[in-house]
């Protein structure tokens, strides 16, 4: 059970499943694939790609155009919306920077 503690908790620092594979077996001796790292983590419900609702994300970078934001690639966007705690990939960052600066534009 201290296993699963463990991953849990590493998890939840932001390691990566490698990473926490790595930490696992240095420091305390255990041995253990990524896989069961993701088998461990499913009944917590935790998982990487839990990207948040697009209807939030637009109006994230909606309110981020009207202020400092507006001066701003699609990167930059995306590293905003991380700190804010909204997961998005950059490909559909990419993809609702072009939508919104459409209905700006128009």
């Amino acid at each position: 059970m201290i296993r699963n503690e463990l991953i849990v908790r590493y998890f939840q620092e932001g390691l990566s499943y490698r990473q926490i594979c790595d930490v696992l077996l240095k420091t305390h001796s255990v041995s253990i694939s990524v896989c069961h790292i993701h088998w461990v983590l499913r009944p917590f419900g935790l998982k990487r790609r839990d990207y948040s609702d697009i209807r939030t994300v637009i109006d994230f970078i909606l309110n981020e155009l009207r202020g400092s934001g507006s001066l701003h690639g699609y990167r930059m966007l995306t590293q905003r919306c991380l700190a804010h705690g909204l997961r998005v990939r950059t490909s559909d960052n990419k993809r609702f920077f072009k939508y919104v600066i459409q209905k700006v534009s128009d």
